[in-house]
């Protein structure tokens, strides 16, 4: 996954914060999402092409879990003008095969519920 660059990104119908899974750090608010990355909103900047452990809570049990763990580097920070907050760009990297596979039925619902289609599960948590 990490020499594929993936265009295709979906955006959440809910809150989905992201933690560093290690120290269990608040790193930002997914604002959208692909197979091959992500951007997170943020109080502060992000250090550049850094490495993290990323957990991201699931809205139910998918393949046995109830939260995603994979990495991500950061590629890009800025900061929007409008909101003052901090948008950070990431690659993901070394993603497992199942956690793609709970990534691509993310995208899946977040793309039925943007069409304004009804939601499979309940997605506040």
């Amino acid at each position: 996954m990490d020499n594929i660059k993936r265009k295709s990104r979906e955006v959440p119908n809910d809150y989905f914060l992201v933690y560093e899974h290690q120290k269990n750090e608040f790193m930002g608010r997914l604002l959208n999402m692909s197979l091959g990355g992500m951007m997170l909103v943020s109080e502060g900047p992000v250090e550049i092409e850094k490495l993290f452990s990323c957990r991201m809570k699931l809205p139910e049990v998918i393949y046995g879990h109830d939260y995603i763990v994979f990495e991500a580097e950061s590629r890009w920070c800025k900061m929007n003008n409008n909101t003052k907050m901090y948008e950070t760009g990431y690659q993901l990297k070394n993603v497992s095969d199942e956690v793609e596979k709970m990534i691509a039925i993310l995208m899946k619902i977040w793309s039925s519920a943007n069409d304004n289609s009804p939601k499979t599960w309940p997605m506040k948590f």
